[in-house]
């Protein structure tokens, strides 16, 4: 099965210039676990698993996540697929990279595919 079969193709996505504050409110609102960064393209990714790295890396006082911004924290450059990439494939480098999702690209963001996306792979077809 084909990436483009189980990934996700309405993405949210967060400007690098908003604030972490933002991010994790679309995330919340959505209940997604991950934005891509993108301004005209693909710029990095966001999670929640990163924004809190960074916070509980920093002394409270030091910190004040209305001022730090996506692009604070964000990974560049993140790994991504393309749409004909096997399933499989992108689930071993999901496991491999220790990361829960990955921009599907072809020229511009196409998608995200997440390790729920496997989710409905185990579920009983009515």
């Amino acid at each position: 099965m084909k990436v483009k079969m189980l990934m996700s193709k309405d993405v949210l996505t967060v400007d690098k210039d908003r604030t972490i504050i933002d991010a994790i409110e679309i995330m919340r609102k959505n209940r997604v676990g991950r934005l891509p960064v993108v301004d005209k393209e693909l710029e990095g990714i966001v999670s929640t698993r990163d924004i809190i790295y960074f916070l509980c890396s920093r002394r409270i006082d030091e910190v004040n996540p209305s001022h730090i911004h996506v692009s604070t924290v964000m990974k560049e450059d993140p790994i991504t697929v393309k749409e004909d990439v096997d399933s499989i494939d992108a689930l071993r480098i999901m496991l491999r990279e220790n990361i829960g999702g990955i921009p599907v690209v072809n020229g511009k963001l196409k998608g995200i595919i997440t390790t729920v996306s496997y989710t409905h792979l185990t579920l009983p077809t009515n």
